[in-house]
């Protein structure tokens, strides 16, 4: 019902939307880097910050409108903007409100494939990109910085996957498992 709710083990579920303006049917996407949760959403509509205090308030910076997005190697990486479906970005090394400093920026995940990306899941010092809802892939990336000994990098894992939604993406000991519309993939 474009709201936010927490609930603080006292039973009763608090509105903590706000100002925030969260479009009709728009599902969520929680992302947590540091003590801060990001909450983004499947229509590409703002990003939200929630501080365990208060409301929850637009993120700030500049980040990408995007519909899918996860804290991985110290950096909040989003994707699948209107404009960009297929651009991976990532904000600056420990600031999930820095997109535009020196190392913040972005990869292009097979742009020209049909698919946009639908899932980002970080496993075992790896950024897991899903592709979907048509040919489907899975991209792998490596590194810690954009530049250096240790730059970032990507592989293809698989293709011919293609992942329906991020919400299906859930680590299960030491594995990740998603759903296509094939079933259940590990």
């Amino acid at each position: 019902d474009s709201k936010v709710y927490k609930e603080d083990m006292d039973g009763v579920f608090d509105d903590i939307t706000g100002a925030a303006v969260i479009g009709a049917g728009a599902r969520p996407v929680f992302a947590q880097l540091t003590d801060l949760l990001t909450i983004w959403w499947s229509d590409a509509g703002t990003p939200l910050k929630w501080n365990q205090t208060g409301n929850v308030a637009s993120l700030g910076g500049t980040p990408p409108a995007a519909r899918v997005a996860v804290g991985h190697a110290n950096r909040m990486w989003a994707a699948s903007t209107n404009a960009n479906p297929s651009r991976l970005f990532f904000s600056a090394n420990g600031n999930v409100e820095d997109w535009t400093g020196v190392d913040t920026g972005s990869i292009d995940i097979d742009f020209e494939d049909g698919d946009r990306i639908v899932g980002l899941a970080s496993h075992k010092q790896r950024l897991l990109v899903f592709k979907g809802p048509n040919k489907g892939s899975i991209h792998e990336i490596a590194g810690t910085a954009p530049t250096g000994s240790d730059a970032f990098t990507r592989r293809v894992l698989l293709r011919g996957i293609a992942l329906q939604t991020h919400n299906s993406i859930v680590e299960v000991g030491d594995d990740v498992w998603f759903m296509s519309e094939r079933g259940v993939h590990s």
